[in-house]
């Protein structure tokens, strides 16, 4: 499962909106900390968790702290280079060459494929290997790597975030699957963090926590509303409709906030019609 496991022990009690939300505070700086870890060149990590919940953009927010303006206890830092859609092992050997020194960051987004593919996969781990001087290569004859005037090996010092919402397995199993023995080299090289939420209760109250600015944190920001130009009233008729048709929704994250913003901005005066339409599963 791609849940965080502190979160699913806790959600198994009863619990108050306050004490979701006072646990999803830590389990935010849970994730803030092993990114932080990332850009302070101590570890590659692996962010798992279900499509929507923010990865992306919390990952971005969290990697600005450490932009070349903003240089972090005086090191230099250069920006993270985003490797997303469908990614070819030739084209991740291409990139990451580009970005092998140390102090550079490679988030690779949006790619499952890279955790399925024998040449990803054999790539991650050459990038991965905590041994010092370990080169990196690519043994078989490629067009792509002359025509990008690249070497075809090279010593990774760099760091690397996969995001990523394939269910991985992450559990001692004496009889694993092909699959599993191929992650787990990768798996073993980096910190690995669940940050999928047990429950729609507390993807209700994350949600919240976004809208209200919990604890005036700059990180808890709804920017869809912001950027939809959505009135304070409708805001809270959309927060509204979220909770009470919290389990009728096919997904229930942040993107479907975006997607019942843009329902509204199309028909404002039929978008909560709209959106049982189209955001709705079949019950």
């Amino acid at each position: 499962m791609s849940v965080s496991p502190s979160l699913l022990d806790f959600s198994k009690g009863t619990l108050t909106s306050e004490e979701i939300q006072k646990e999803l505070h830590e389990h935010y700086n849970d994730i803030e900390d092993l990114i932080c870890g990332v850009a302070e060149d101590k570890f590659h990590l692996i962010i798992n968790g279900s499509p929507g919940m923010g990865k992306t953009e919390f990952t971005k927010d969290i990697l600005k702290k450490y932009s070349p303006k903003n240089k972090f206890k005086n090191k230099p830092i250069k920006r993270p280079k985003f490797l997303s859609g469908t990614a070819s092992g030739i084209k991740m050997f291409v990139e990451l060459q580009k970005s092998k020194s140390r102090g550079q960051i490679t988030v690779v987004d949006d790619t499952d494929k890279v955790l399925e593919d024998v040449e990803c996969l054999d790539l991650l781990k050459g990038c991965l290997d905590s041994q010092g001087d370990k080169e990196v290569a690519w043994s078989k004859f490629s067009n792509a790597i002359k025509q990008e005037d690249v070497k075809e090996k090279f010593i990774y010092k760099g760091r690397l975030i996969v995001i990523t919402n394939k269910k991985i397995q992450n559990i001692q199993d004496d009889n694993p699957t092909i699959s599993r023995l191929k992650l787990d080299p990768v798996m073993s090289r980096c910190q690995y963090l669940r940050a999928g939420l047990p429950n729609n209760e507390f993807k209700i109250e994350a949600i919240k926590m976004f809208f209200n600015n919990y604890k005036k944190k700059p990180r808890y920001e709804l920017r869809c509303f912001k950027e939809g130009k959505i009135p304070k009233k409708v805001q809270k008729e959309i927060m509204d409709f979220l909770e009470e048709h919290k389990d009728k929704f096919r997904e229930l994250s942040f993107r479907t906030v975006s997607s019942m913003c843009d329902l509204y901005n199309f028909r404002p005066d039929r978008w909560d019609r709209l959106a049982k339409q189209s955001l709705f599963s079949q019950h």
